[in-house]
């Protein structure tokens, strides 16, 4: 039985609520970490939240976002880098938002999906960016978003 399960019961016995964890990120200091080309050959950039990044033992989390204003859509990533790799962001969970907070797309727990050196370049850059902010941020009681992505790991 994990630790969460030992304290709340029963692992779905939490329901997040959608969106609950970029509730207090939208508006942070967003950083551009990594450039990409879109379909229609246009750069695109992807920021992280300096104020998201946080480290707990091996692991770091982060809050990052993807802003298309041609589009007027935020894509929102909650991230986890594992200290072993310097390759890939691990997207634990992501959304979509027009640029008023409507909900495009709801939180998305699929497993699985990472930002990497293959679709990604230079990606390593943007992992030590993360990893130095969140050594800065080196809480004693985890953010409210980092609380959220555990509990949504686990329901799914």
């Amino acid at each position: 039985m994990g630790i969460l399960s030992s304290i709340f019961g029963s692992k779905k016995s939490i329901n997040l609520e959608d969106g609950s964890w970029i509730k207090y990120y939208r508006e942070c200091i967003w950083k551009d970490i990594l450039s990409f080309e879109k379909s229609n050959g246009e750069s695109q950039t992807i920021q992280v939240g300096t104020d998201s990044c946080y480290q707990a033992g091996n692991k770091v989390y982060c809050i990052c976002r993807s802003l298309d204003e041609e589009s007027g859509t935020v894509a929102y990533y909650g991230i986890i880098l594992n200290a072993s790799s310097n390759s890939e962001m691990n997207i634990i969970v992501d959304r979509c938002e027009d640029l008023n907070q409507n909900v495009i797309s709801k939180d998305d727990w699929t497993k699985g999906r990472y930002f990497s050196e293959n679709k990604f370049p230079g990606i390593e850059k943007a992992i030590n960016i993360i990893r130095g902010n969140a050594s800065f941020n080196n809480y004693s009681t985890l953010p409210p978003y980092v609380f959220s992505l555990t509990i949504g790991m686990q329901n799914n």
